[in-house]
Parts: structure tokens; sequence; C-alpha cells
């Protein structure tokens, strides 16, 4: 196992140095008009891409015709990259558990002894008739953990990969197989019903992604905690500004005031925003510390979100207050609804704020604790809380 880790490190790493080389050489070794396409276009140049593993564990024919469709696609910049693990130093188990650890975003592999069974099916009418195609193949994947690149992305291509390699069985073993028959011989109804569907795929779901949850988090569940901070800013700073808070106090106890007040709607308004998202889940009970995990996540949320649009109302001109504040919505909902490491490099700007890391924390808990990055938002959120309440690091400046 640990080999395969090895090989797998790099043969990644291998392979994205060649792409940075290509994309250095595609900007800077062309004409002056070329060039400057490319680096216009480095904006919105993906940085990773996916990757899948394949593995063959029949060692036959219907191995082969899986190998033989990951070939056709493998390096097409129209599908993911497929990585060939060696069937005698993994398992079934192995690969799924490196799904599931985020590894790849999915794998797809032949059964052990899939050939054998189809050539018995062939061979007899009772074997036949307990056949099942769909035990050929098995794909699995992560859908909580984007699911709309896993509709759009990760399970077309499998569904392109299932199909391209009965193609590919068929004009390699079926086609053959038919040519030999003479007229003698005769097949039950059984045997043609195989040899009309021979292959088909099984799919592994590892974390489920119920439709209430992707209706919470895939559109508004990232919207939400910014307009409870960005509507109550807004009044809050009229208040206090017609009642004459800012002139009658000093520097210190407006200070004070503001961390008071933005400390308590913080959290009613992260109990609000968990509670409205745990409203619309259809399943999987969750256990109470769960839930706890989730409203500090939303918590921290919308604390560093009240400081951020606190210093655009505060700061930027009122004409620019509604634009730079759907900006940061717009970033809030791009880094939550497709993997950063996929995105134009601009959107990497959002690792700086919460909704990343949010997501990852959500989806970890929704999706049965899958293994993804629960450990690095810990960290991560302490800093950000820390280097963003702007209110309590002055009050300590003043007090010092």
């Amino acid at each position: 196992m640990s080999s395969t880790n090895t090989s797998i490190s790099n043969t990644l790493s291998d392979e994205k140095g060649q792409s940075r080389r290509a994309s250095a050489g595609g900007v800077f070794g062309k004409g002056t008009g070329e060039g400057v396409k490319a680096l216009l276009g480095m904006g919105a140049m993906f940085t990773v891409v996916f990757w899948f593993y394949v593995v063959d564990f029949d060692g036959g024919a219907v191995g082969a015709a899986l190998l033989g469709a990951v070939g056709q696609i493998n390096g097409l910049k129209t599908y993911p990259n497929f990585i060939t693990l060696p069937a005698n130093s993994t398992t079934p188990e192995e690969v799924t558990h490196m799904v599931w650890e985020g590894k790849a975003w999915g794998a797809m592999w032949s059964a052990a002894n899939a050939s054998s069974l189809f050539n018995a099916a062939l061979a007899s009418e009772d074997a036949a008739s307990s056949y099942v195609p769909s035990s050929a193949y098995t794909y699995t994947g992560l859908e909580v953990r984007y699911a709309t690149v896993w509709a759009s992305s990760i399970k077309s291509t499998f569904a392109a990969l299932e199909v391209m390699a009965s193609d590919v069985f068929a004009s390699q073993t079926i086609v053959p197989f038919l040519t030999r028959l003479n007229g003698t011989q005769t097949l039950g109804t059984s045997q043609a019903k195989v040899l009309a569907a021979p292959l088909s795929a099984s799919y592994l779901n590892l974390a489920p992604f119920p439709q209430g949850d992707k209706a919470v988090l895939n559109t508004v569940g990232f919207v939400l905690p910014i307009l409870f901070v960005f509507f109550f800013i807004l009044p809050m700073n009229m208040i206090f500004e017609r009642k004459g808070v800012y002139r009658n106090n000093s520097l210190h106890q407006n200070l004070l005031l503001r961390f008071c007040v933005e400390t308590v709607w913080t959290l009613i308004a992260g109990i609000s925003v968990i509670g409205w998202s745990l409203t619309f889940k259809e399943n999987y009970t969750l256990p109470a510390k769960n839930v706890f995990a989730l409203f500090a996540v939303s918590w921290v949320s919308e604390i560093i979100y009240f400081n951020l649009l606190d210093a655009i109302i505060s700061f930027a001109p009122m004409p620019l207050v509604a634009p730079l504040t759907t900006i940061v919505i717009i970033l809030s909902v791009a880094g939550s609804a497709y993997p950063l490491e996929g995105q134009a490099k601009f959107f990497r700007i959002h690792y700086a704020f919460p909704s990343h890391a949010g997501w990852t924390t959500q989806i970890t808990v929704g999706g049965h604790y899958f293994p993804f990055t629960i450990y690095r938002f810990s960290v991560g959120a302490t800093a950000k809380i820390f280097l963003l309440n702007s209110e309590f690091l002055i009050m300590l400046f003043l007090n010092s």
C-alpha cells in the first residue's frame, strides 16, 4: 500500500511539473501576440485537474476493455486524468478508502473473475440466467464533496467510460464470438440477453447528498449569513449616528460597544443560519456535538463577515457599498459551489474568507465524517478571528 501511494505521488508530481513547464512555454515561448493572449488567459486557467483511479482486478477481456476505454480519453482536456493502479498491490477496499480520504475524485475498477463469469454465461444457459452485467464494473465517489462537480463532471465521466468500455468489449470480444458461431450452434434466451447487454457498472456512493441539503448549501447557504450582517450594520450605523453615540463617546467606548453588539448579533445570526439550514435536512440525524460544531463554524463566519462588511460600509463611498457587497457574495458562493483548486486563480482570494473552510466543514459533517479538511479549519478559523476582529485588537492596543 505504501509503495502504491509513493508511485501515485511521483506520477502526480511529474505530470504537474510537465503541466507547469508546458504552461510557461505556451506563454513565453511564442510570438508577442500569442504571448499576450496567453497572459490574458492566465486568470481563467485551471490550476489542477481532477484525478481518477482505475484498477483492473479482472485481468481478462472485461478488464482490458476498461483499460482500453481509459486509454482513449486519458489526457484529453475534456476529461479528467486517470491513474492506473496495479491490481497486485491494492484492493477494492483500499481504493475506496483513498477516494474516501479525498486523494482522488473517484475510482473505477473491473471485478475479479468478471471475464470468467461472462465466458461461463456464454457456455451455459443456467449460468447465463444468473449473470449480472452490473457486477462487471464498479465506480465510486463522494457526491457530497461538491455536488455541482459530481453531477456535471464526475458522474458523467463514469457514464461515458462505461459506454466506451462496453463498445471496446463488443468489438474485441462479442463480434469475434458471433463470427465463430455456426448454423448448428444455438443460444438460449438468457445467453442472448448476455450478448445484448454484456457489461454495465454499479455505483457505490460513499457519501450521498440529499436534495434538501443541496438546495440549502448550493444556493443561499452562503448568501444568507452575509445578508444577516449587511442588513444589521446599515440600521445600526444610522441609529448610532442619530443618537450621537459616535460624538458623545470616546474611541475606546465606541469600540467596546461595537464589539459587544457584534458578539451578540453574530451569535444570534450563527444560530439562525444553522437552524434554518437543518430545517431542510432530509435524513441523517446529527449528534449534539455536530450541531455545536456547525454552529461554531457559522459563528466564526458571521464574525468575519461582520468585520469585513463593517469596514466596507464605514469607509467605502456609498455608491461603492452595494457593488463591493455583491462581490463579497459572489466570492462566497464561488468558494463553496466549486473547488477552489479547479477555479481561476483569482478565486483563491477566498482562502482568506470563511465560505470555503465553512463549506468543507459542513460537507464533512453532512457526509458522515468523511475526512476532508475539517482539521484545517480549526487552526485557520482561530487565526482569522484573531486577525479580523479589529475592535478587539484595537482595544487591546489602547489599553496597553
